[in-house]
């Protein structure tokens, strides 16, 4: 799925994760979620990277915790995916037109899909500015970095694992208001979770893949491994919890 070549230059955008000795979870988290992103054919970047940035590139007032691992190597691996025709969707909007913005993104053919997914992978940080807007109704996704961790570090622990926990969801709030209540809307979103199971099975392997290389620690890998998939097969009763409907 992650391209090794390409025939001509492209344009792409880079994020940045600290390292944490191993620790770090944010590249792991990118590609858990571009890769079922992909599997459920959610609009989102066509292709993804893992990219070697050398350190003299790096502008370090933007990442300052860079500076720790300067002395330490020329490059910094980093998670990159192909620049899209599009800008972040709320950046478009002044903060008076935001009620336009939700109007828009609730017309969105793939928000029901979008909203199961957050569920799935425990995404708690989709916010406006991680919707690109591609037209009117029309947006695509990106930034997976933080899953099952409710603060700003993107670096979850084995305890931030539970798969049957309700985490923050916040398509969800911003498609049905903040408790959630609009059974028509919610049916969409049920119809969308029956395809998870199937399009886990369809990346597993490389999943699998990626974990084995990117999570050292047996234990962790193992867990992570299990909520992902645990998620999935539950995740209409998930759902249904959210949108207080009877299980």
């Amino acid at each position: 799925m992650f391209d090794k070549v390409h025939e001509h230059d492209v344009t792409v955008c880079v994020k940045f994760y600290p390292g944490e000795n191993g620790a770090n979870r944010g590249i792991v988290n990118e590609i858990t979620g571009w890769l079922i992103s992909r599997a459920l054919k959610i609009p989102q970047p066509e292709r993804a990277y893992l990219v070697q940035v050398p350190m003299a590139q790096i502008p370090l007032p933007k990442a300052p915790w860079l500076k720790t691992v300067r002395r330490e190597a020329k490059h910094y691996w980093a998670f990159a995916t192909l620049k899209m025709p599009a800008e972040s969707a709320a950046i478009k909007f002044d903060r008076v037109d935001i009620p336009l913005l939700v109007d828009d993104i609730k017309r969105w053919a793939s928000l029901p899909h979008a909203v199961a997914l957050d569920e799935h992978i425990a995404n708690t940080d989709r916010h406006l500015n991680n919707l690109l807007r591609l037209g009117t109704g029309n947006y695509a996704l990106i930034d997976n970095g933080r899953l099952a961790v409710e603060n700003g570090n993107a670096n979850w622990a084995r305890s931030d694992l539970d798969a049957q926990r309700r985490y923050t969801n916040q398509l969800s709030q911003t498609w049905m208001g903040p408790d959630c209540r609009n059974n028509k809307d919610a049916g969409h979103a049920l119809v969308a979770a029956d395809s998870h199971a199937d399009a886990l099975a369809s990346v597993q392997d490389e999943l699998q893949d990626w974990w084995q290389r990117l999570i050292p620690e047996p234990g962790d890998r193992a867990a992570f491994s299990h909520f992902v998939g645990e998620r999935s097969r539950i995740l209409s009763a998930l759902l249904k919890e959210r949108f207080h409907l009877i299980a």
